[in-house]
């Protein structure tokens, strides 16, 4: 294994060139250059010490390690914006605490029906 490890912009290109089997539609589709694209495989190929592609000039296709691996990497980006989302999310959630005073029992005793609507 490499010295550096995979990240998510690695894994985002393997998923979305093993789905085209092609580098410059994943890299339009990323919108970024087919040459950072084919530097991100080349990378994380080195990372896990595999050949996930076969390239030739006229196709890509996945080796057996690259299938193998192609599921785990699609699971680890859901788990990934997953986590990002459920972040997001909480974060957009505000709990605000306000007071509420009553004169007299009657009102307190009105109170919880109101607040339930």
């Amino acid at each position: 294994m490499g010295g550096i490890a995979m990240n998510t912009t690695q894994l985002e290109c393997f998923v979305t060139v093993a789905e085209n089997l092609n580098f410059a539609r994943a890299a339009s589709i990323l919108h970024i250059t087919q040459p950072a694209v084919t530097h991100q495989i080349v990378s994380l190929e080195g990372e896990l010490d595999a050949k996930l592609f076969i390239r030739t000039t006229r196709s890509v296709k996945l080796t057996p390690e690259g299938w193998s691996f192609l599921a785990d990497a699609k699971n680890i980006l859901n788990m990934t914006y997953g986590a990002k989302a459920k972040l997001a999310h909480q974060a957009r959630e505000e709990v605000r605490f306000f007071g509420i005073g009553c004169h007299s029992a009657l009102e307190l005793a009105l109170l919880p029906p109101v607040l339930q609507q």
